[in-house]
Order: structure tokens, then C-alpha cells, then sequence
């Protein structure tokens, strides 16, 4: 079951969630590599440290793997339809987040019936500004794949003008 987070995630929010969720795996962005080390003690609870590359954890005894380093062999899952697919935290604008269950069959018909409602095809582009840690980010991301069409993804949600800018010359 995958868990997006934000990977601006303050530190001690990321433990208390990935708590919550009982994860036993974390892929650490680069952007995050900074405030990892804040939560080192707690690292070890992780079954698998996932990073980008190599860096030098001194001698915390973490079990690592490095992104670059893995084969581009795909996995495939026997998942059922009904199985969760993945764990989407609220904004926690009214108290703590909380931890929504998605499964793959309500992902694929989410998708299917936008896809068939805004007849998406091909030949449609969007651009991604939303983070795919949100599941509205998500689902832009996954009806523009099914259908065939283009994504551009652009993370300067606060920078409306380099978006804007970015939308004319794409």
C-alpha cells in the first residue's frame, strides 16, 4: 500500500503519520535528504530506507537501498481489486490528519469515469502543478495516463506567473 506524502513534510509530522500507517518502508526525495537526519533515531523501526543515492548515514546501522542502483525489472502484484492501493492523508485542516483507504478497483473507476466524462483522448495535455502526494494531483496524473495524453508536470504552485509563463511556451 502506497502512503504519498508531501516532501515538505515537517519532520515530527512525517513520524507521527508514518506511525499511524505502520510503514515498513520510506523513499526519501532529495529535497528531503536535510530533515532525515532529524528523524534518524526513529529510522530504525523501517524495515527498507529507500534514497536517492548514496549518502553517508555515518554509522546509524540503517538498512538502505539506492533508487539509482535498482534494475528496471517491473514487480507485478496479484492485488485484488478490493485491496487497498493506498493510504491518502487528509490536510488535517480540522484536527489531525486521518488516513483514507483508497482501493485499486475505486482508483480505476474514478478514473475511467472521468476519462469517459471529459472524453480525455491522446491528443490532451495537462499541466501537473498539483503535488501527486494529494489526491486530486493523483487523479490528473492517472486520467491523463489512461487515456494517452500528455502530462507536464510543473511544481511552482506558488509561482503563478513561471506557470503561466511555462503553459505558453509548452
Amino acid at each position: 500500500i502506497a502512503v504519498p506524502l508531501d516532501a515538505r513534510t515537517e519532520p515530527l509530522v512525517l513520524l507521527s503519520l508514518r506511525e499511524d500507517c505502520k510503514a515498513r518502508h520510506q523513499v526519501v526525495s532529495p529535497s528531503q535528504m536535510n530533515r532525515l537526519c532529524k528523524t534518524l533515531p526513529q529510522l530504525f523501526e523501517l524495515d527498507w530506507l529507500i534514497l536517492p543515492d548514496r549518502t553517508n548515514l555515518g554509522q546509524s546501522g540503517i538498512r538502505t537501498l539506492i533508487a539509482s542502483e535498482f534494475t528496471s525489472t517491473p514487480i507485478y502484484s496479484a492485488a485484488c481489486p478490493a485491496d487497498p492501493a493506498v493510504i491518502n492523508y487528509t490536510s488535517g485542516s480540522s484536527g489531525a490528519s486521518k488516513g483514507v483507504v483508497v482501493s485499486h478497483r475505486a482508483i480505476l473507476a474514478n478514473t475511467r469515469s472521468i476519462v469517459s466524462y471529459l472524453e480525455l483522448g491522446p491528443e490532451d495535455r495537462m499541466m501537473q502543478i498539483l503535488p501527486f502526494s494529494y489526491c486530486y494531483g493523483a487523479s490528473l496524473l492517472h486520467t491523463h495516463f489512461l487515456a494517452g495524453g500528455s502530462v507536464v508536470i510543473d511544481n511552482r504552485f506558488l509561482y503563478p506567473s513561471a506557470v503561466i509563463e511555462n503553459m505558453k511556451q509548452t
